[in-house]
């Protein structure tokens, strides 16, 4: 029987990013909104009912996981992931955390269980995995214990799996997967990458279990792929999807025909794939970013509208006509809209169907073609020599404007540095330190460091944010001076944002390397916290490329360096001359 909606829950204000089931029917959910959220189901009809709202994150909650109940988890724990870094653990029966762990160094992007019991392995856009297990101290307190760290990604890791062979598998934005085998040791070298599997062409954004020894994964480039963990090898390649597939569930069944596979995208589709045949479900939301299935096989899935829906084959749980009618009149609004406009493009402008007589241009080339008033797509397959329709194209935006090297932001600005050369990206998230991202963005790109005032103006007015500093608690500083850093105010108040490229242009070139406003200083400034270990490594980095130009110092006098940053300490004159010799070195230095 086909899937037909069950019911639709209401609560998140925001995206729905993250779901998770448990075995006795429960949902929980993560969501923008920076909370998640228990659902309990009802016992009088098909429908669920919040029972609890967790709350510590500072940031979006972005995934979510439970683990089951055992000796020293009589009511199981839920795991929460952010993109504050943060990794929270809560009772079901309290909103506050039990504990919060900062281990990572960046979005906390997929939580899921181990095989064992109390364990759980983290994913993170800072390239690593992490497995841990709770552990309960003396006190009666809970926390997590770091195991193992899985290494060897060179972008974000979207999500990991472990095997009941015990093996980990990782998918990355850098559009492959890893297998793991797990050593004994200290957490740092307690693993190792034994096969590493490519094929997709995109970012790879979820895992799933199939079988003991096989496993699926979907892909930004519109592909589930089946995997063999024994040889490394794709089994098999599904398509169905026109546009980035963001999530995957699975139910197994004994092998890939009576297993029940869903899958969301940023295409609106939630297909369903089971028996060897697929069911699309469209929704009038945009993104779909999360999948899951409860133990009744019913599907429930998280989107951008901030709403969870469930779908049910039980026609039992399914909702009456009059519901099931407005659900569809709802997705008939927004195919119109979508027909009239594909990401900014007109359809009426798309190429007819004869631009399919001519060959594509390289291997994979993806077209838009306007078939009677509609967007499909096509992708050119060069050994076949053929154009092969991969769908219907209902993406009303870009999929692609706040995506960077495998990661989201809030904002990615195009700005053009030096006429004649392609503009460089700019990416920020409206909770980082304008500072800390410009500073971050002239290293990159190798940039005048007098740039940086005009870069950080750039960001505050097109981004719309208050920069403050930050206090230490929250976890995040400025990595040279740290969270009471001095922040010159910003005077720019005139970028509107919807010219960014342009006006960033215009004020560069009105920047002076000989003028800074600031200085001279005449008043002492005093900084109250510092990332001393940043601040050493970075004079360690400068001192090893030490030429002709400049004197070397040894290891003593670089420690020494570090110590008047300690108020406890006298300086002594020696010490206070090698700081003196720091000025003697290069301006760019």
């Amino acid at each position: 029987m086909a899937y037909k909606l069950s019911s639709v829950l209401y609560g998140h204000v925001l995206d729905v990013r993250g779901l998770a089931t448990g075995s006795d029917g429960y949902i929980v959910s993560a969501s923008r909104d920076k909370t998640a959220r228990l659902w309990k189901p009802n016992s009088e009809n098909a429908g669920f009912t919040e029972v609890q709202t967790f709350k510590g994150h500072t940031n979006y909650v972005v995934s979510v996981a439970i683990l089951k109940k055992s000796d020293i988890l009589p009511n199981g724990l839920i795991l929460t992931g952010g993109n504050d870094t943060f990794m929270c653990g809560f009772f079901p029966e309290s909103s506050a955390p039990v504990f919060l762990n900062t281990s990572h160094t960046n979005t906390v992007c997929k939580i899921i269980p181990g095989i064992l019991p109390n364990t759980f392995i983290t994913s993170s856009w800072d390239m690593k995995a992490r497995l841990w297990k709770i552990r309960v101290n003396s006190d009666h307190t809970y926390q997590p214990v770091l195991l193992t760290i899985f290494k060897g990604h060179t972008a974000a890791v979207w999500s990991s799996i472990q095997l009941p062979t015990n093996q980990v598998i990782t998918c990355s934005a850098d559009k492959t997967l890893l297998i793991h085998n797990i050593l004994n040791g200290d957490p740092e070298n307690s693993s190792v990458a034994i096969k590493k599997l490519t094929g997709h062409t995109d970012c790879v954004r979820d895992l799933a279990v199939l079988l003991d020894n096989e496993f699926l994964s979907c892909s930004n480039d519109a592909t589930v792929k089946r995997w063999s963990a024994v040889t490394g090898e794709c089994l098999e390649t599904f398509y169905g999807h026109p546009s980035y597939i963001y999530s995957l569930s699975v139910f197994c069944g004994t092998d890939m025909t009576n297993s029940l596979v869903v899958t969301g995208g940023e295409d609106r589709y939630l297909n369903v794939w089971q028996s060897s045949e697929q069911q699309v479900i469209l929704q009038p939301a945009q993104s779909i970013w999360a999948v899951a299935i409860l133990p009744n096989t019913d599907i429930v899935i998280g989107s951008s509208d901030g709403l969870i829906r469930i779908f049910s084959a039980d026609s039992n749980r399914q909702a009456t006509n009059e519901v099931q009618a407005a659900f569809q009149e709802q997705v008939d609004n927004v195919n119109q809209e979508a027909q009239k406009e594909v990401g900014g493009i007109k359809v009426d402008c798309l190429p007819g169907p004869e631009i399919l007589y001519k060959p594509g241009k390289s291997d994979g080339q993806i077209i838009m073609v306007n078939e009677n008033g509609k967007p499909i797509c096509y992708k050119w397959l060069s050994n076949e020599c053929k154009w092969d329709k991969v769908g219907d194209v209902l993406s009303a935006s870009d999929p692609d404007k706040n995506m960077h090297e495998g990661k989201e932001y809030d904002f990615v600005w195009n700005v053009d540095i030096e006429d004649g050369k392609p503009p460089l990206k700019l990416p920020f998230n409206k909770n980082e330190d304008p500072w800390v991202v410009a500073q971050a963005f002239i290293h990159k790109h190798n940039l005048p460091q007098s740039y940086l005032e005009t870069v950080a103006n750039f960001i505050i007015s097109n981004s719309k944010v208050n920069p403050q500093p930050l206090p230490a608690s929250q976890g995040y500083v400025d990595p040279y001076t740290g969270a009471a850093r001095y922040v010159p105010p910003s005077n720019d108040t005139s970028s509107s944002g919807t010219n960014g490229q342009n006006h960033f242009t215009e004020q560069l070139g009105q920047v002076s390397s000989g003028y800074n406003k600031f200085f001279p200083q005449t008043n002492y400034l005093k900084f109250d916290q510092a990332n001393t270990t940043t601040i050493l490594s970075k004079i360690e980095e400068f001192n090893k490329k030490a030429g002709d130009s400049f004197n070397k110092l040894n290891q003593s006098q670089l420690n020494s360096l570090v110590k008047l940053c300690d108020e406890n300490i006298d300086p002594d004159d020696g010490t206070i001359k090698i700081l003196i010799s720091l000025l003697d070195w290069p301006n760019g230095k």
